[in-house]
């Protein structure tokens, strides 16, 4: 199977969970439900994901490497405020932060957007990122974006993607 079959496969078994989690919790969702929902065999489901957990870090994974990538090929040619319209797409409009709070596995979320922060630090600001002042923009950064996703998620609330930018821009260099 192609990358762009196995992308499908990914974001169809993603979809599933996040539909199924709208009638059951996410503990009480079984492998079977995920399949028939998504229209895979079970085989196909076990080639390529070791539990229902690893649909979802798989999704954000994926995510993550699409955003470095953008990130990287952008850099310098628009605004980084585009950047970050596209992580808040990511985000929030594809349901991912509300899935990985439902499913508790926020904490695999927490590490991979520390990744992603320390990633524009180094790679895009070319920052040392075991400068002590510059590991706490880091930290403070990730406090912000992560208390403003979930401030959003638990709160139900919507704030304009306007308003989220300034709150995560002025953690940023």
């Amino acid at each position: 199977m192609n990358d762009k079959s196995n992308s499908f496969m990914y974001d169809c078994f993603f979809n599933s969970v996040v539909e199924l989690m709208k009638t059951k919790p996410y503990k009480e969702i079984t492998i079977k439900d995920i399949c028939e929902k998504s229209g895979f065999s079970r085989m196909a489901y076990y080639r390529n994901f070791e539990s229902k957990d690893d649909i979802l870090i798989k999704k954000v994974e994926a995510v993550y490497d699409r955003l470095k990538v953008l990130v990287k090929e952008n850099i310098g040619k628009t605004y980084d405020i585009e950047i970050f319209r596209e992580i808040y797409n990511e985000f929030l409009n594809n349901h991912l932060i509300s899935t990985l709070f439902k499913a508790r596995l926020m904490d695999y979320f927490v590490y991979s957007n520390r990744d992603l922060i320390i990633f524009f630090y180094k790679d895009i600001y070319n920052l040392d990122v075991n400068d002590p002042e510059v590991k706490q923009k880091i930290y403070d950064a990730l406090g912000i974006s992560i208390s403003t996703m979930l401030y959003l998620v638990v709160e139900d609330k919507i704030f304009t993607y306007n308003e989220i930018i300034r709150k995560i821009k002025k953690f940023m260099v």
